[in-house]
């Protein structure tokens, strides 16, 4: 199976974003639980947010300077992380 494209509507597999770097950063947010929304809109390249809390953090699309955005994404996981694996504790498996 080949990668969605930019545009996919697909959650599971979002496009790779143009930044390694932060492309790495979005997919640890992913297995931590974070959700991810494509927007791709003027500036904007996606939407990171907490499933439990709904806060969110929107990703760029080109940064000038990208050195700083992944450690903030990071920042973002490492903040909510705590009560998002409490919320995934608590809801049950499915088979």
């Amino acid at each position: 199976m080949g990668r969605m494209s930019a545009g996919s509507p697909d959650p599971f597999q979002p496009a790779r974003h143009p930044v390694a770097q932060i492309a790495e950063a979005l997919a640890q947010a992913r297995e931590y639980g974070m959700r991810f929304d494509a927007i791709h809109r003027g500036q904007r390249w996606g939407r990171l947010s907490c499933p439990r809390c709904a806060d969110e953090w929107l990703v760029p699309a080109q940064p000038r300077v990208p050195g700083p955005h992944p450690k903030r994404i990071r920042d973002f996981v490492s903040t909510h992380a705590p009560h998002v694996a409490e919320q995934l504790r608590r809801t049950p498996e499915r088979t």
